[in-house]
């Protein structure tokens, strides 16, 4: 209880403890104090709030910012003729509790600053400051969905972005305790272990908004709306049991922060299911001070959750890859291996790539697009994993090594890139792999591998039995001891010149009048499954 006449003042990175379910009497006041970048907020950036006190006015969190600068998340709105999808909408009054919020700029003096009576506090700049009753006990925020599931398919909005069926499933919430709280405990308390079980519930990822990179009018619109400057979908920061991609959120999600968490197919539609927030998941040891994420500026981190049925002696091994732009934008994946995860898709150890990205790098699973990628131990160094990327303009990109740990930190672990377009097989860890691309879609260039996959003698020569040749018009292929199956070919800039399927034939034969004069990859595929490639110069 805080009595009449006395002030409980919280500075920033400060907490409030409680483990007792009970009810507060009197205020608090929490700073709260974000950075992007390690600087302050300019007028232009977004953080996302959620409010550690009772019935706060939003107004109040940054209060020179105009109506227009403050916003809450509507699960589900009416869609483009199919399916439903999440959009903004104004916010105003009372925040509510465990909900999360996103505001413009932090200028301001709020209303409800304690001064009067206790000149010695000051409120720093760039600081909010949270008034009213502090937040406890068990607490529960109903999740939505508007039922466009798994296998709906996908569909444009009016901006042109498509939309899939994860879509309609995002919910933003928020940490509604004047202290940190465990990511771990949190997605244990509400997710179930695979993503297509009958339990409502959430997807076991958090995504945080640091806020790494600026506006631009080159970044994609939203759904729903077009605007001149959009923000850049990749930089959230996923969290689950396999870590946190990009590395560098050490897991407690700060007082004050709100956060993305995607509802499972199986929740009510109408949100009569819900996710809980308890006193269990504070602890006087976690950490206040990680406001907004990740702190690009800080060093590799790996946490281990205190809680014995979450991350205590999960074993994990895992690799942090980049796609980095010619803009020098990097995209980032992790792929690792735990002892609780699977090689099939798991609610606790993958996350879904976010499909607004206009630039995106992913691993494969079941098809399914995964920033997060959870596979099953022991480990295999033959195991192979699909890695796919869209971009939206030609160039040079490379993909290289963000971090390691585990097994893969071992110097006698190799890590290789294979290069299927151009039959390299690439040591990522001498140096990154460059590449030129063309704007496109590729989910079959590139596969992360483990052990170079050099040929054996009968590979050998089972390839030497593959000629190909050239004439004025047409490129001819011929194999003296398998049929042929497919013959894929590119352009050095990866654009696809042909796929032909199914030819079941000795030889194919392929027209190439209108070619330029460049380098070509022939990929041809036998009946047995085995696949060489060879680069060609048209004359």
């Amino acid at each position: 209880n805080v009595e009449a006449g006395g002030l409980l003042y919280i500075r920033d990175s400060g907490s409030l403890i409680q483990i007792n379910d009970v009810a507060n009497t009197g205020d608090i006041h929490m700073e709260r104090s974000p950075k992007f970048n390690g600087n302050p907020v300019l007028s232009q950036e977004y953080v996302y709030w959620s409010s550690p006190v009772d019935a706060y006015d939003i107004a109040e969190v940054s209060p020179n910012a105009g109506s227009y600068s403050k916003w809450e998340w509507i699960p589900s709105v009416a869609g483009n003729g199919s399916g439903d999808h999440g959009d903004w909408n104004a916010a105003t009054g009372a925040m509510t509790v465990g909900k999360g919020y996103i505001v413009r700029g932090l200028s301001g003096t709020p209303s409800n600053y304690p001064i009067t009576g206790f000149p010695s506090v000051i409120l720093p700049s760039n600081t909010a400051l949270f008034s009213g009753v502090a937040n406890n006990g068990n607490i529960n925020i109903p999740i939505y969905h508007s039922g466009w599931n798994t296998g709906s398919g996908s569909y444009t909005g009016p901006s042109g972005n498509t939309a899939t069926e994860l879509d309609d499933n995002w919910n933003l919430l928020g940490n509604p305790y004047p202290s940190s709280i465990s990511a771990d405990d949190f997605i244990f308390a509400n997710a179930a272990n695979i993503a297509d079980d009958n339990n409502a519930g959430i997807i076991g990822t958090v995504w945080l908004w640091p806020h790494t990179s600026g506006n631009s009018t080159s970044n994609p619109n939203p759904f729903y709306d077009n605007f001149a400057y959009n923000y850049n979908d990749s930089d959230y920061t996923e969290y689950n049991y396999m870590g946190a991609n990009p590395p560098g959120f050490n897991g407690y999600i700060a007082a004050g922060q709100s956060f993305f968490v995607l509802a499972d197919d199986s929740a009510d539609t109408s949100g009569l299911d819900s996710v809980s927030f308890t006193n269990n998941m504070r602890n006087d040891t976690y950490s206040n001070d990680n406001f907004l994420g990740a702190d690009p500026t800080a060093n590799f981190v790996t946490i281990e959750g205190d809680n014995d049925t979450v991350n205590t002696n999960n074993e994990r091994h895992r690799i942090w890859l980049d796609l980095v732009t010619p803009d020098n934008v990097a995209n980032t994946i992790l792929v690792g291996y735990a002892s609780a995860a699977t090689n099939g898709i798991d609610k606790l150890y993958d996350a879904y790539e976010y499909a607004g990205s206009s630039v995106s790098f992913y691993s494969k699973v079941e098809d399914k697009e995964m920033s997060i990628q959870g596979r099953a131990l022991p480990f295999n160094d033959e195991d192979t994993v699909p890695l796919g990327l869209k971009v939206v303009q030609n160039g040079s990109y490379y993909i290289g090594i963000n971090a390691l740990d585990g097994l893969f930190a071992d110097n006698e672990q190799t890590v290789y890139l294979e290069d299927t377009y151009n039959g390299y097989i690439h040591d990522l860890k001498i140096s990154p792999y460059t590449f030129n691309s063309a704007a496109g879609t590729f989910d079959d260039r590139f596969v992360l591998r483990f052990i170079n996959g050099a040929l054996s003698i009968e590979e050998f020569e089972m390839n030497s039995a593959i000629e190909i040749s050239q004439s004025d018009d047409r490129i001819s292929i011929s194999s003296t001891n398998q049929t042929i199956e497919q013959v894929i070919i590119h352009d050095v800039l990866g654009r696809l010149m042909i796929n032909a399927n199914n030819i079941k034939n000795l030889t194919f034969d392929v027209q190439k009048r209108e070619w330029a004069r460049t380098a070509y990859l022939v990929k041809v595929r036998l009946s047995s499954g085995h696949i060489e490639t060879r680069k060609i110069i048209n004359y």
